[in-house]
């Protein structure tokens, strides 16, 4: 969970629009300020990584709901019209999988 976190925090940051057109971003969309968004999650997605990944229990538990909020803001995007549907599956997807990988880890799975 941490790992998969701190690639995309990592790719994130480095290259946010090479990321932007993984996930199916159109290129007119792919602004300044997309690229600071992205940023900035990469931000607070590498720190929660770097928290779980040194066994800190809070930042552990911080995943799910915060993959939850992002799931949330995808598909309100999507509802919207301000993000397609491809940019917004491929985001629900890298999320689910870090919910994945993080329900299946001991420290989630024990509740410690």
């Amino acid at each position: 969970m941490a790992a998969i976190g701190a690639s995309v925090a990592a790719t994130s940051w480095v290259a946010p629009r090479v990321l932007l057109r993984i996930l199916g971003l159109p290129a007119a969309q792919s602004t300044p300020a997309t690229a600071l968004a992205l940023r900035l999650f990469a931000v607070r997605t590498a720190y929660v990584s770097a928290l779980t990944a040194r066994g800190d229990r809070t930042a552990t538990r911080m995943f799910l709901p915060v993959q939850a909020l992002d799931q949330l803001a995808w598909w309100d995007l999507y509802r919207r019209g301000e993000l397609g549907l491809r940019p917004t599956l491929t985001c629900s997807a890298i999320s689910a999988g870090i919910v994945a990988f993080g329900l299946s880890g001991p420290a989630v799975a024990s509740g410690s």
